[in-house]
């Protein structure tokens, strides 16, 4: 934990966002100022406006019935390991994040603590993959291959049963993962996935919930930097003052959250952002509320309620001393906290804050209209296209290693009680968290299930990490990267 004075991890580690100081940061602000902002105000946001009119007008609003589940039934239970010759099996290991994942797992458990398999679409890129593992684990020569297409229901069958876990990293999990989430369910394998699409994770929640708390099926969303991070510094936090209460009924009434670290995009969350703004389609739900509220232990609308209040533009944060503004993964991180507070059950009333941090005003103003520039941009078609066409990586590429060698994050917290105590929390990622570090989450966040899941202490059902693997997922990337700290601090006068 870093004390005034002290460096934070980040520092200690070298890293730092690279941000200009506010001198260095002078021309571009000057210059964004003069002729950025008058730019979108008088070229690019008209054009968007007029491009979001003709879509309201001219294409109908996409709402979509229930999934049909005539005939879907459960046909094995978590508990029956007959035929399941793998404790984990990572589906997508082609893929960008999913080379990664099978990379961790070679480096950090090779072939010796646990069972498991790569599958895909390809047997080729399969065993390419495969061949990079041997270079660092010979004895993963006969590491087993699974070939497994998204739309071949029957080979996702057969993937699934043999299983006691799924990892994947197949997405946009909207288009490739409903029916995956669906055999998991029925096949009571628990399921594992790094999606950041939350009305994805809301329709599986709204659909196969019961199905899953029958089989004894975990359905667990969001397993890597959407929403790991902030999911369990929220958990541990509260059991931080549960641990130091005093006695009474004293619950965590206020979560903020700051922000530090290097972000890039890769081509396949740039697929799903623009295909979920493209494309998304409203689901009717059966609950007839918001899934995420569904108490597991009456099936009904819990009463627990969560209000957020985040930076709308840019503001100064004096706990930190530094500026913050929006983050542009708050809706879905705020998303999975709801679902982890309606199921943990943390307090009636959660008010949640979360912004990212810059070290100046310059930074901070020329950064936050770069994204809203870029994002003006991307609903304009004829720019959607020449971005996606010259400019954005195609799916499948993403951030060098360099890059990722270069990238972390930082989450300070303060937390506080009905009780006005507060604690301060440093949750610190050494390495890329997009991509690289979302690998060891995902990989760790599998094997709590696969190999510790009578320990999960909950029946079967879809939950958000903290709600489902919880602590068990903390300790294991405490083990091997991720630090944490938390101390109680003076109440912020804020």
């Amino acid at each position: 934990m870093s004390r005034q004075g002290e460096l934070t991890p980040a520092e200690k580690d070298g890293k730092k966002v690279a941000l200009p100081t506010w001198s260095a940061a002078l021309v571009p602000f000057l210059g964004t100022a003069a002729v950025v902002v008058p730019l979108w105000l008088g070229l690019l946001l008209p054009a968007s406006l007029i491009s979001l009119g003709a879509k309201s007008a001219f294409q109908k609003k996409r709402i979509q019935a229930p999934a049909s589940l005539d005939g879907v039934k459960v046909v094995k239970k978590a508990s029956d390991e007959t035929g399941r010759d793998y404790d984990l099996i990572l589906f997508g290991a082609t893929g960008f994040t999913g080379r990664l994942a099978a990379l961790y797992i070679a480096k950090t458990y090779g072939n010796k603590s646990f069972r498991w398999a790569i599958a895909g679409r390809r047997m080729d890129a399969l065993t390419a993959i495969r061949d990079e593992l041997v270079a660092i684990d010979a004895s993963l020569k006969d590491l087993p291959i699974v070939i497994a297409d998204s739309n071949d229901h029957a080979a996702v069958d057969r993937m699934v049963a043999s299983t006691k876990c799924v990892i994947t990293t197949s997405g946009p999990f909207a288009r490739y993962g409903k029916y995956l989430v669906q055999s998991c369910a029925v096949h009571g394998t628990h399921y594992c996935d790094i999606t950041g699409e939350t009305d994805f994770v809301r329709e599986m929640v709204d659909t196969y919930d019961d199905l899953a708390r029958e089989s004894g099926a975990f359905i667990i969303s969001s397993c890597g930097n959407d929403c790991v991070p902030w999911d369990l510094l929220l958990l541990e936090c509260v059991n931080h003052f549960n641990k130091t209460s005093a006695g009474g009924d004293e619950k965590v009434v206020k979560f903020d959250c700051f922000i530090e670290g290097s972000f890039e995009p890769s081509g396949g969350t740039l697929e799903t952002a623009i295909g979920i703004f493209n494309e998304r389609t409203q689901i009717k739900t059966r609950l007839g509320f918001d899934p995420m509220l569904k108490d597991p232990r009456t099936g009904q609308k819990n009463s627990l309620k969560m209000t957020q209040k985040h930076p709308m533009f840019l503001s100064y944060e004096p706990r930190i001393k530094k500026w913050i503004g929006p983050f542009v993964m708050t809706a879905v991180n705020a998303s999975c906290l709801k679902r982890s507070n309606t199921v943990n059950q943390y307090t009636d009333k959660l008010q949640y804050r979360e912004g990212i941090v810059f070290p100046n005003f310059g930074s901070a103003f020329v950064n936050m209209m770069g994204l809203i520039v870029f994002a003006t941009a991307l609903s304009i078609p004829p720019l959607q296209w020449l971005l996606r066409k010259f400019v954005l990586p195609a799916p499948g590429q993403g951030p060098s290693t360099k890059t990722m060698d270069a990238g972390f994050l930082q989450l300070t917290a303060y937390a506080t009680t009905n009780t006005k105590r507060e604690c301060k929390a440093v949750m610190y990622f050494p390495t890329d968290t997009g991509y690289r570090d979302t690998a060891r989450m995902l990989v760790e966040a599998g094997l709590v299930l696969a190999l510790q899941g009578k320990d999960v202490g909950r029946a079967g059902g879809v939950y958000s990490p903290a709600s489902c693997q919880g602590s068990l997922l903390t300790e294991r990337l405490l083990k091997n990267g991720t630090s944490l700290n938390i101390v109680d601090s003076p109440v912020s006068k804020k």
